[in-house]
Parts: C-alpha cells; structure tokens; sequence
C-alpha cells in the first residue's frame, strides 16, 4: 500500500519522511518485515512496540516484539516449547497471522491483558449496576473492549420495593458510556456497548438518547423471535420502532442489531447441554458467548491474513491448525497472568471452563484483487465456502488434537475437545493497515484511494494492488491519483482497465449490499460464533434499500448480526472498538 501527504504542515511532512526513513533502515537491519508500509510502522511504533524492545538506533522492532510474544507463549506448549516457538514467531513474521490488538501490544508486558472482548448481564438491583460497572471500568482498563446487557433493568416509573419509582435503564447505561470514555488503554480510552430489547418500554428514551447525542454511545438492540413475529404480523409499534432503528443506523451509523434467539439456536452442543445461554454480543457484534451473575465472557482472536491464501489452503499447509494453538495458548497466558487481578475473577473463571476462541480474517478483497477475481463472482462465492470449511476442519483437529495433549477444560468434557468456540469474523480496521494495508476483515474495500487520517496529518491511502498495477502501466501519478479522489474513489470510469479488471476493482460502495449479506449467511454454517457485517450505501436516500436489507437482516436465519452502515454521503463513526480489531 502506498501514502502519499496530503496538505500537511512542513514539520509534519518532515515527520512522515522520518519515520519512511526509520521504517526503510528497519527492513534493511532484518528487524522489520518487508511487507511493512509506513503508515503500519507508524501505527505499531505508537501503539504496540514495548520500548524495552526498542534498539539503540530507536528504529522499533517489530522482530523484537514477535520473539517476546511467541516465547511468551510457546512456553504453554509443556514438552515442546522450542518447536512451537518457532511456529508462533514464524506466523507472525510471515504475515500469515495477526494477532488482535490486545494480543499484539500486550503479550509478554505488564501493560495489559490480551484479550480482545468482555461481556457482562447486568441485573435490576444497585448491587449488580454499580458491581457492573466497576467490573467493567477493570477490564477496559486492562485492555478488554466491553460489552453489557441492559434489558432486564424495569423501565422508568416502575415502583420499587424500598418506596419510589425506577429510573429505567438508560441512565444507568450513561455511567457506564461515562465511565468507558474516561478509562485509558494505552494511548486510546475505552470503548463499551450497551444492548438493550428493542421491545423494552424505555427503549425510545434510549434510541433518542442516541439519535440526539451519538458520540461515545455505542448502543445495540436485542431483537427477538416474538419482535420480528410482530413485524410481519404488521404490528404498528413494532413497525415504528423498527423505522426508527433503521432512521438512527442511517443518520448515525449506530444502533447495532442483535437476534439474540438465533444465536442461541447456533449455539454448540456443550452450551445448549450445560444450559448456557447467550443474552448480548460485543460491540463488534460479532461474539456469540455465555454471560451471567456468574461469567463475564472473554473471547481472545487473531486473523488469518488472507494475502497468503494460496498458501493456507495447501492441504499439507500448517497454518490454521497453528494459528489455532497459538489463540489456545493466549487462553493459557490469560488464565495465569489473570490470577488475582482485581474485577477479571468471573472472566477468568470463564475462560477456565470454556477456552473460547475467535480466529477470523483479513484481506479476503486484497486476495481476490490479485488474482482478477470479481468480489461479486460465483467464483468467489465457491472460493469463499471452500476456505470457510477448511478453517473449521482445521480448528477443530487443532482442537481435538489439543484436548488430548492438554486435556479438556470443564465445559469440553466428553466432547473431544478443548474450545468451546474456535471461530468469529472480527473487523480488522487498525491490524489489516499494520498488516501491508490489506483489506479489512472479509468485507469489500471502500475505495481504491482515499485520505486517511494520521497523527502527521491526511495521507492519500493506495490500496496495495491497485497501486502496483498504476505503476505497472505507467499511470500512478498526481493527476491519476486526484481523478480517482474526485471519483470517490471509484476506478469505473478510467480508460487502463479493461471491463474485466473494472469488475475485480469494484469498491464496496458499488456492490450489491445482498451479495454481502448472501457471503455471510453461507459461510455462517461453518463458524463458531458471527461474524461483523457492514452495509455500505451510496448516497442519502436510501431508506428503502437499507430496510429491504435490515428486513432481511432479521428473517435470515444464518444472520445473527448487524454492525454499522456506512454511507458515502457522510456517516463518520469515530467509536469503533481498537480492542476487537483482529
């Protein structure tokens, strides 16, 4: 991928040219991967390197940090340590895998912890808000994106038993929004989401707290068989709290949708054995585990870098089972370096029993891209399914094949195994960029080109293979450059590609948003947990397409989620959770 200032200060320029320098003397010492840009160098330098691991030349090494976390955790692999770290560091080095960003910057530090997500059930009484909340204010503060159920809190005015009248949900919520964007991680704050029924009585004081005052409020609604029966029963209310939702995602990119009853349905045997329900997702809506007054969910992740798809789909190759092991050995890390931390006792206790894990991907688009392959084929949908099976087969012989090396946690007993979950597909925003600026999770690219925003100021972001093919014929330019920008990005209307190549070079925008929802109901057969599903609308406009979709969003039984919609004519989301970038 390629950057190129944009209308930036003289210092700043100074500043990126610096760290190009830095980045070039890095790869030249062998303490940087060759596939590292400038701006991913940028990125690690600030938020990942330990500067314990920073040599003498302050070049940082990304080498450095690979080594820690693979010996860090190849030392779980009693009786083969020396062998898998080898296997970690290589993964890793390769730039076959990414762990999440947890994983990256914490492992092997006293920083934080390395795991991606959190979930909590908060319950109607001030014992369990206020228990809550100071749970989640530890586990933000130790790295963890955070997540929490609200919707059996009574709503607003009911009586309660001391005298009185209940406040309702929402400003409880508020506290915890509150209280998230005041909790550090590193260089970025917190990041919580609160879910709450879509049937609740005080879900339209929620839906307006959001509408009128978005920033830092990451709200998700729990939609129900009985809601949805309503919907097509023609129901009014249901009808009007469904508009509304769907008026919010337009103007806000927010209001994240949840069917909690499929996500049950999916649930794996030892769950629905054990009586393990699940009563909210994450923030990236992707995490489909059990919380309770018992257990605070914690899922660790990392993603397969799809760039080397040729590579991984070899049925001799090694690098799924792998990866696999590697996020087991995170669950052995967690569960020991956990151990009497302050407010982690139930997630601790969780992962104990259950070892979940999410392995999902990146730069399915960039992969496709190379290959001339059009996101939109049938080729890429047969592609597709075949890569979304070899990964379950794959983790699930890793772990079976871990469970009778290491044995079986409490809620694996008798199943073979040692996950209780092994997959979900997590957005990839920050590693996909540390990772050559591929494209993010299994989604379309935005756009060929655009500006991005920087700590040195905009850089005009090349996706990497449109940039190599611009040099190739000759036509990568200022004049080029600016064309596409003014295009939004777009490569329909230039005269080097022919009709062909114009169709693998559709941006997300361009693509029927249905071919996206089709890929995730298909290949939801084959994953553990969800997947993060993004809709991308081209102009303002188009409320009866994004209800044709959500409708469908809600009828699909392979659908159990929603993230955001994202509009080219301006929705800006400035919440997204670092914490769950895999």
């Amino acid at each position: 991928m390629a950057f190129k200032p944009v209308g930036v200060t003289a210092e700043n320029l100074q500043m990126f040219e610096q760290l190009s320098a830095e980045r070039k003397a890095g790869q030249a010492a062998g303490i940087l991967p060759t596939w590292y840009t400038t701006q991913g160098y940028q990125m690690f330098k600030e938020g990942y390197a330990a500067p314990e691991e920073t040599p003498a030349s302050g070049v940082a090494s990304v080498h450095a940090r690979h080594t820690v976390i693979a010996i860090t955790l190849a030392r779980h692999m009693k009786g083969r340590v020396s062998e898998w770290e080898k296997k970690f560091f290589d993964l890793q080095w390769s730039g076959r895998l990414s762990p999440a960003s947890p994983a990256l910057g914490n492992t092997g530090t006293s920083r934080g912890q390395s795991v991606s997500c959190s979930g909590q059930e908060v319950d109607d009484s001030v014992a369990s808000y206020y228990g809550n909340l100071k749970r989640m204010a530890l586990l933000s503060q130790n790295g963890f994106g955070t997540s929490g159920d609200f919707s059996k809190i009574r709503p607003r005015g009911s009586k309660i038993s001391r005298g009185g009248k209940a406040n309702g949900p929402v400003p409880v919520i508020d506290q915890f929004f509150d209280t998230a964007g005041k909790i550090r991680q590193g260089r970025r704050r917190g990041a919580f989401a609160a879910y709450l029924d879509i049937e609740h009585a005080d879900w339209d004081e929620a839906a307006d707290s959001l509408l009128n005052s978005p920033n830092g409020k990451n709200y998700g609604w729990t939609i129900r068989d009985s809601f949805v029966a309503r919907l097509k029963a023609g129901e009014a209310d249901a009808h009007r709290r469904f508009t509304k939702a769907l008026y919010i995602k337009l103007v806000t990119g927010k209001g994240y949708f949840f069917c909690v009853d499929k996500a049950n349905r999916h649930r794996p045997q030892m769950y629905k054995d054990w009586g393990l329900d699940i009563v909210a997702t994450n923030l990236c809506t992707e995490i489909m585990l059990h919380s309770s007054k018992e257990f605070d969910y914690s899922c660790i992740l990392a993603s397969l870098n799809l760039v080397h798809l040729d590579q991984i789909m070899d049925p001799n190759d090694e690098t799924i089972f792998e990866a696999m092991v590697f996020l087991d050995c995170l669950c052995s890390e967690f569960i020991e370096r956990s151990k009497g931390v302050k407010g982690l006792k139930k997630v601790r206790k969780f992962t104990q029993y259950g070892r979940a894990v999410g392995l999902g991907v990146m730069g399915l688009h960039t992969y496709l891209q190379m290959k001339r392959i059009p996101y939109i084929s049938l080729e890429a949908q047969f592609l597709d399914n075949a890569l979304f099976k070899r990964i379950h087969d794959e983790t699930l012989r890793a772990s079976q094949w871990l469970a009778k090396e290491y044995g079986e946690p409490k809620w694996c007993k008798g199943y073979g195994v040692r996950n209780t979950h092994r997959t979900a597909l997590a957005p990839t925003k920050s590693t996909a960029l540390l990772m050559g600026g591929v494209s993010e999770s299994w989604l379309p690219d935005p756009a060929m080109i655009f500006d991005a925003g920087s700590a040195v100021g905009e850089l005009r972001r090349i996706t990497p293979v449109i940039y190599e093919l611009m040099k190739e014929r000759g036509v990568y330019s200022e004049a080029t450059i600016n064309d596409i920008i003014e295009h939004m990005g777009s490569v329909q209307h230039v005269d080097w590609l022919d009709e062909h190549e114009k169709l693998v070079f559709l941006t997300a925008f361009e693509m029927d948003q249905e071919i996206l929802l089709r890929r995730a109901s298909l290949r939801q057969k084959w994953l553990c947990q969800g997947q993060s599903l993004n809709f991308f609308v081209p102009e303002d406009g188009c409320e009866e397409k994004v209800a044709r979709l959500m409708t469908k969003v809600l009828c699909d039984e392979n659908i159990f989620s929603q993230y955001y919609i994202y509009s080219r004519s301006g929705v800006v989301v400035k919440d997204e959770c670092v914490a769950c970038a895999a």
